[in-house]
């Protein structure tokens, strides 16, 4: 009986631990917390893994939350919908909370990048990234330069990655 009572409690902790972030995918979100990202993804199914496969440790701290799960058929529709918000191609006028979503979906699919390449944002939104990190709002602006860093960091990983594949041959 004690084992049920601390599971039940235990699940309710960790559910109202999670109604504090807000989610932009069913199964994967980021936070700026404490001039960190924060990446918070569902457990690994058996064909797809959140989880990413190298972690810049100065700007990435990835959580795994196993109150979470979703379908694989989730991933395949959410992708596109994070790759259009992290493609926005004017943020002049929007208001804070529609540069932060910009901001957290492009993060996010920086993330992902981190496994596969190809789901890398474009350079373009990289610079609309850039451009935020001088924006009016200090809290924006912080966030832009981490988002940034985190697209930097991945892409000289993947670089250096290549080289030494090259170097291989």
């Amino acid at each position: 009986m004690r084992t049920l009572i601390f599971i039940l409690l235990l699940s309710s902790f960790c559910a109202r631990a999670q109604d504090q972030i807000e989610w932009i995918t069913p199964f994967a979100t980021v936070e700026f917390k404490e001039d960190l990202i924060h990446y918070y993804y569902a457990p690994s199914q058996p064909n797809v893994s959140l989880q990413p496969i190298f972690i810049p440790h100065k700007l990435l701290i990835p959580i795994e939350v196993y109150m979470q799960y979703f379908d694989h058929e989730d991933l395949s529709f959410w992708k596109p919908v994070i790759r259009d918000m992290a493609e926005e191609h004017d943020l002049i006028g929007r208001v804070q909370d529609e540069k932060l979503k910009f901001l957290k979906a492009f993060t996010l699919q920086s993330i992902w990048g981190i496994n596969q390449r190809d789901d890398m944002p474009s350079h373009d939104a990289w610079l609309l990234v850039v451009g935020l990190s001088d924006d009016m709002d200090t809290k924006i602006a912080r966030k832009a330069k981490l988002s940034a860093e985190l697209y930097e960091a991945i892409g000289e990983i993947h670089k250096e990655t290549e080289n030494l594949r090259n170097r291989k041959k």
